[in-house]
């Protein structure tokens, strides 16, 4: 079969609403280039996967019987695409007219750019933050006892909150909403590492297209909206706490010394406790608020 320019990889569960605006919003705006799009379904419950199937027969879908997780989700879609580019889109998310083939293009002129991300916006319009440098122990040890929550800049740098959003620039890594790269560059990782069963996989990802001497680029000439969090609202706080953990973790042995991976390890119980307490507060403040 014929090569496409774009393969629009989405990974899903449990947002058939939000699937459904996004798939719409794919195939309703103008791009002049031409694309496919890849559903994977994770096992979802809400009849997400026949929804695919009965409104946009024009998807190739992916009907796992069980959540697999995203990295390996995102991987299956890469093998049966087939698109020079690969988009790792949210299922939370809209689009804009030329949007793909605005970023395409870019990457087309620049061949060393390993991942591009673009400008993406809350719902209200106002800027959303995608952008951060790749994780160190300092701030991950932060981030593990909640105290960023508090006190954000003393992870200022991790979290880039200086940064610019009007000006394109090379950064250390790029949100995963909305994630460009070449397939060839996607072969020659052997995709995302699939050891992350959600968080990090992006990350990780980065980190080994720069150890390869590739860019990474935030690109704002183009945007999106995405709504966030859809799918890990659905996780109760220690579920999801514990996931971020052992990816953290996976990070730390592949990339940091072992005694890293070791101190992050020994704050695992008390990050599970403080997710635990604000899981609790966060359900009292809904009743409050009913």
């Amino acid at each position: 079969m014929p090569r496409l320019t774009l393969s629009i990889i989405i990974v899903s569960w449990n947002v058939r609403s939000l699937l459904r605006e996004a798939l719409q919003s794919l195939f309703a705006t103008k791009q002049a280039i031409d694309f496919e799009v890849i559903v994977i379904d994770n096992n979802s419950s809400d009849n997400s996967a026949e929804m695919v199937a009965a409104e946009f027969p024009q998807v190739k879908l992916i009907n796992n019987q069980a959540n697999v997780g995203f990295a390996q989700a995102c991987n299956q879609g890469a093998k049966i695409s087939r698109g020079e580019y690969l988009l790792f889109l949210n299922d939370d998310t809209k689009i804009f007219d030329h949007t793909l083939a605005g970023c395409v293009y870019y990457l087309q002129k620049n061949p060393m750019i390993g991942a591009l991300g673009c400008s993406i916006k809350n719902p209200d319009g106002s800027q959303q933050r995608s952008v951060r440098d790749l994780p160190n122990l300092s701030d991950q040890i932060i981030v593990l006892l909640k105290l960023h929550n508090f006190f954000p800049k003393l992870i200022k740098k991790y979290l880039n909150l200086d940064f610019d959003y009007t000006k394109l620039q090379e950064v250390e890594q790029v949100m995963g909403a909305f994630f460009l790269t070449s397939s060839q560059v996607f072969t020659e990782l052997t995709g995302f590492d699939e050891g992350y069963y959600i968080w990090f996989e992006e990350v990780d990802y980065c980190r080994r297209l720069k150890e390869k001497g590739y860019q990474v680029i935030y690109y704002p000439q183009e945007k999106i909206i995405h709504y966030g969090g859809a799918s890990f609202q659905q996780w109760p706080a220690v579920a999801e706490q514990l996931l971020f953990n052992r990816s953290l973790l996976r990070y730390f042995s592949k990339h940091k010394p072992i005694w890293q991976g070791l101190s992050l390890m020994i704050l695992t119980p008390f990050s599970l406790l403080l997710a635990k307490i604000a899981g609790g507060i966060e359900k009292i403040n809904q009743l409050v608020k009913k």
